[in-house]
């Protein structure tokens, strides 16, 4: 891909990705991951298709959030990232990300909470390999000018392959959830979401705006040399981790009404986390010699 797009093509991938990364955590509240809570700790089958219901309704609707807003401020962003409006056009095509990523992280979401873990993985695996077969065309094709419609391109497969595999069980019992119900219940992962979202947007934020400093000072070829060492160093390491933290949390989420139980299954879980950091940490230290 690399080759075909250049250094300058990987740069704005980074650039237009950091970006998403910033304006979902900022405008969805984190409720791809505090949804998970609440659908794991239902106390019963009908409780939890009610909690899918308000799950679905919030992430259509923050994601709408996210589109309009993205698509308000796309002139701004335009100019305070690249230095001209050359690129609204770009940002104005991402706002329709914005919404696709919000619809598929609540899909996810329900079917991690559900623990339907085999299910989430076909999604995961199929929206990513789909997006995959799609862009390497548009990146052979037109080169530098595919950024954006590949990654367009790739929201619409993650949210083809979440909603042919998501969950279909809750049927008329998420339909029926009335609009004082759906705020009412959204409210617990809402606030839990918008702490997340405080932890998260501090480093995302300083992600995006050191991506930017790196393209207004050294060139758009610069920040993809910075953006290629930050993925092989960071996002393929921490494929690991999620991994586990995806059959973790709803285990951790189900327990949490008991102090008790939860304190020894954190305390497990965790020894075995440490287990695996020390063995990536050696794995690396390995490759960097």
């Amino acid at each position: 891909m690399a080759l075909w797009i250049g250094a300058a093509g990987v740069g704005l991938l980074g650039i237009y990705n950091s970006f998403i990364e910033l304006m979902s955590a900022l405008t969805q509240l984190n409720v791809r991951d505090s949804s998970v809570r609440d659908i794991a700790g239902a106390d019963d089958i009908s409780m939890r298709h009610r909690i899918i219901g308000v799950v679905r309704r919030w992430a259509a609707v923050l994601g709408l959030f996210g589109s309009l807003l993205t698509l308000a401020l796309s002139p701004l962003l335009s100019r305070v990232t690249f230095g001209d409006d050359a690129h609204s056009g770009g940002f104005v095509w991402l706002s329709v990300v914005m919404l696709f990523s919000s619809v598929t992280g609540g899909e996810l979401a329900i079917l991690q909470g559900s623990r339907l873990l085999g299910r989430l993985a076909a999604a995961s695996l199929a929206g990513a390999v789909g997006g995959l077969l799609l862009s390497v065309p548009l990146f052979y094709f037109l080169g530098i000018d595919s950024i954006v419609p590949s990654i367009g391109v790739y929201a619409l497969s993650t949210l083809v392959a979440a909603l042919l595999l998501r969950y279909k069980g809750a049927g008329a019992a998420s339909g029926g959830v009335t609009l004082r119900e759906t705020v009412a219940k959204g409210c617990s992962f809402i606030c839990l979401g918008a702490w997340m979202t405080v932890a998260a947007f501090v480093t995302l934020l300083s992600q995006y705006i050191f991506i930017v400093y790196v393209n207004n000072r050294g060139g758009v070829d610069d920040a993809g040399f910075y953006q290629a060492g930050f993925t092989l160093v960071n996002k393929y390491i921490g494929l690991l981790l999620v991994g586990v933290a995806m059959e973790y949390y709803p285990r951790l989420a189900s327990r949490a009404g008991s102090l008790r139980s939860l304190g020894v299954y954190a305390t497990t879980k965790s020894s075995r986390c440490h287990g695996l950091r020390c063995r990536v940490c050696r794995c690396s230290s390995c490759f960097a010699d």
